[in-house]
């Protein structure tokens, strides 16, 4: 409960011309939060310079004076498992209340699609209604970005968990949790912030980053400027008219109004839009500057909403856009995402007419995202004319944001994760990487950095961080072949060279034919349990690891590190799928293997002298039938040290489309 109404505008709100300010805090505080146990408790916000703030949790009283920058961070002693609390905070002209705090243990769950997908997207329907008992709260953090780190999030509550929050919940986290929660009895308080497509140089901060040379320039451009999301667009907006009339606004097609809606184009060519131009247009191979493009849609059946909503996706690099004669928007910076709308009242049921001005500074142009991420009105025949030309070298392109959430380094980092980092945390719990295979090579340097830069961030070097291994999918592969997929496995195993690291191996519970496994259920419980024993010193049975090897004339005997008494062989034969072996040569053929004297005995007659073995190396390596007998599948692995096909491959900000 909140005593008065608070509002966060930069900094603090001035509400009087003396500038007394109310006292405001962070989203991450709000009813039903949860607090980590037995760590100092961090609280912090701004109010009023110079101004006295008493703070109030349970049994701890404390006092701290604003800065002279208006800005407060009071840490209070260690609290063991309790609640519920209340948080008061007030000054002399404010009161904020905050109601059912409870102290327990706070994870961040973080990653790609996989981690915030929620149960209603899995269609799930929970059968186990015990879980309404236990003490479990809910974060979903609103995604923003920015250049810089921000220091408060865009948005979010805590919420009570119920049959409604569970639903539209991150079906992993949720599960992980409830498994976490059977196990500890301590409250759980869970922060999703996820963002499907993202990569991970997106969660990386500018710090992080500026290690590693393929975002170097990129990044300290963005560091030296030191402006703000918000900053650069107040800036642009200055300077904007007048760099448009001498830079932007001469053409042809702009004088001749290309844009209207009885535009005669009977003339103009046609071309599918997704797509450099220069990739669908021979013609457009060397044309910076403008090109327009219409087509008509209609809307659909039955349409009975105030708007309706364009999305084009990134267009490389401004655009501005027409609906029936009218402009309804624009946008500036290639990797900027266009989502227009328009007033239903000034459409008509059929034959309406988009017109597009795209204009390329640069290097290629044109709607620049594939189609599959569009919604139908990019889809299908775009009628297009070149309009007037630059001289791009000579151009002077104003500094303006430039950014997407998937793909620019740093600005999930800085809009999500760094306003979190004065929270004290249990640990984080990690699922991303599909954005990233294509560059696997490169993950197995920015994964770990990551980590330790997040460890770093949060003051805690030992902080507990544990990952989900890439499942299987795709095809199954006939014939053993490098894949990316199998690369970026081994790249994300990098980090457990790093201390208190734990993977959840997921090689079995995949999907071929859907990047989205729907067994959020077993990869939330065996998270639970490499949680458990990296953060909370148990010893629960997880996958079975490869261990060592020996060459013994033709053959390959491996030992793991579990008891070979503890596995199990699901094949009448007691013959392990998945096994491959491979000469000088470097060509792995698929193996015979089984279980010998208490190691793995591995043969193939195709290889002669054996130097190097594979197992359940591929994309997807298909049904595996080598499990402990908790029914944890042998983690993939590799002997050699052999060139992968992902190397050399490393982000290029030209190469970012989405």
């Amino acid at each position: 409960m909140v005593k008065r109404s608070v509002i966060l505008v930069f900094l603090w709100i001035v509400i009087s011309p003396t500038g007394i300010c109310e006292v405001v805090m962070p989203k991450i505080f709000s009813n039903h939060m949860v607090l980590q146990r037995d760590q100092p408790i961090t609280l912090w916000g701004w109010g009023t310079p110079l101004e006295l703030i008493s703070i109030h949790l349970g049994p701890s009283m404390e006092q701290v004076k604003v800065g002279k920058n208006g800005k407060w961070t009071l840490d209070l002693d260690p609290m063991s498992v309790g609640g519920p609390y209340i948080l008061t905070v007030k000054d002399r002209e404010s009161e904020l209340i905050f109601e059912d705090i409870l102290i327990g243990d706070l994870w961040i769950c973080s990653g790609q699609s996989n981690m915030e997908w929620t149960n209603n997207q899995f269609n799930y329907e929970e059968t186990d209604t015990t879980f309404l008992k236990t003490n479990m709260r809910l974060f979903k953090v609103s995604i923003d970005m920015d250049y810089l780190p921000k220091e408060d999030l865009l948005g979010g509550a805590w919420q009570l968990l119920d049959a409604e929050t569970m639903d539209n919940f991150s079906a992993l986290s949720y599960y992980f949790g409830k498994n976490l929660s059977n196990e500890i009895d301590v409250p759980i308080g869970l922060i999703n912030v996820s963002l499907g497509s993202s990569s991970i140089e997106a969660w990386m901060s500018n710090n992080a980053l500026v290690k590693f040379p393929q975002f170097r320039e990129e990044v300290n451009t963005i560091v030296s400027k030191n402006r703000s999301f918000e900053e650069l667009r107040l800036d642009f907006e200055k300077g904007k008219e007048k760099w448009s009339k001498k830079h932007y606004l001469k053409d042809i097609g702009l004088d001749m109004q290309w844009f209207a809606k009885e535009l005669d184009d009977s003339d103009w060519l046609e071309m599918k839009v997704s797509g450099f131009w220069e990739e669908l247009d021979t013609s457009l191979v060397d044309h910076d500057g403008a090109v327009w493009f219409r087509k008509t849609f209609d809307l659909p059946q039955g349409y009975d909403r105030p708007r309706f909503s364009i999305k084009l996706n990134q267009i490389d690099d401004y655009d501005m856009v027409w609906v029936n004669g009218k402009k309804i928007g624009e946008t500036y910076g290639r990797h900027n995402f266009r989502n227009y709308s328009v007033e239903t009242n000034l459409l008509q049921p059929k034959g309406n007419v988009i017109a597009v001005r795209v204009f390329d500074i640069g290097g290629n142009g044109g709607f620049s995202t594939s189609a599959f991420w569009g919604n139908p009105i990019i889809w299908g025949d775009w009628k297009y004319k070149k309009g007037s030309a630059i001289d791009a070298d000579n151009f002077k392109a104003p500094l303006t944001v430039n950014a997407s959430p998937f793909s620019s380094p740093g600005v999930l980092y800085n809009g999500n994760i760094a306003p979190l980092t004065k929270l004290k945390i249990k640990g984080i719990f990690w699922y991303q990487g599909e954005s990233n295979v294509d560059r696997a090579h490169e993950y197995q340097s920015l994964f770990p950095e990551l980590i330790v830069d997040w460890r770093n961030h949060f003051g805690d070097v030992k902080l507990p961080f544990l990952y989900v291994q890439l499942p299987n999918y795709t095809i199954e592969a006939s014939e053993p072949v490098d894949q990316s997929w199998s690369e970026m496995r081994m790249a994300q195993d990098q980090a457990l060279k790093l201390l208190h690291v734990g993977r959840v191996v997921t090689i079995d519970i995949g999907d071929a034919e859907d990047i989205h496994p729907k067994n959020k259920i077993e990869v939330g419980r065996r998270s639970a349990i490499v949680a458990l024993n990296i953060a909370y010193g148990r010893h629960f049975m997880s996958s079975p690891l490869y261990k060592s090897h020996r060459i013994e004339d033709r053959r390959i005997f491996v030992s793991i590190n579990q008891a070979v008494e503890d596995l199990v062989v699901r094949d009448k034969y007691g013959y392990i799928r998945g096994f491959a072996i491979a000469g000088a040569d470097q060509k792995f053929y698929w193996a015979k293997a089984t279980i010998s004297n208490g190691e793995i005995e591995v043969f193939c007659e195709k290889v002669e002298k054996p130097v190097a073995i594979r197992y359940a190396w591929s994309s997807n390596p298909g049904t595996l039938n080598l499990f402990n007998k908790e029914g944890w599948p042998l983690a993939p692995f590799k002997t050699d040290n052999w060139k992968g096909i992902t190397e050399g491959n490393r982000y290029h900000s030209k190469d970012a489309r989405f």
